[in-house]
């Protein structure tokens, strides 16, 4: 099971990949913004700023997770296996939100806003977006599949949660 969770996941991952990398670039055409484009383009640019964070701060919780920082938390391995593909999407989210804003500026010092309309750019954000909500989507997955198996501890008990 874990090794299909972590193969499904590679396979989006790849197909991600590969529609940001077959988009096309596009053409600089300079001076054509206005202010409803200004102003999308910051809206849009928020977007990715929150998903960059959120992102970051989850990758960076889980991983002191599963690195064991926070002692007291012991996780089975479908539910580590679950947690690490989650935290892969939200490590993309991350990546394609920081190449996002790259493009962004570079189409801002080179004069040709533009380039965020082109195919290119449009997947890439896309992509943030998209492997953002596969993260949560993980994360729910998780979730529904605790509540499901009823993994819960009572106050007092102990179990094989590395309390004993």
């Amino acid at each position: 099971m874990a090794v299909g969770i972590l193969l499904s996941a590679a396979f989006v991952s790849g197909l991600t990949w590969f529609g940001v990398l077959a988009a096309d670039y596009g053409v600089c055409i300079r001076g054509m913004s206005g202010d409803y484009f200004d102003k999308a383009l910051t809206a849009l640019d928020s977007n990715v700023e929150l998903g960059i964070k959120l992102s970051v701060g989850i990758v960076g919780v889980g991983g002191a997770l599963l690195l064991g920082l926070k002692t007291g938390v012991e996780m089975p391995r479908w539910m580590k296996t679950i947690f690490v593909t989650a935290l892969l999407c939200f490590t993309q989210s991350a990546l394609f939100g920081a190449w996002w804003r790259l493009g962004v500026a570079n189409g801002w010092l080179n004069e040709c806003p533009n380039l965020v309309r082109e195919p290119r750019m449009t997947e890439i954000y896309r992509s943030a977006f998209s492997m953002f909500i596969l993260g949560l989507g993980t994360l729910m997955l998780m979730l529904f599949a605790v509540v499901a198996t009823e993994v819960r501890r009572m106050p007092g008990e102990t179990g094989d949660c590395g309390d004993d």
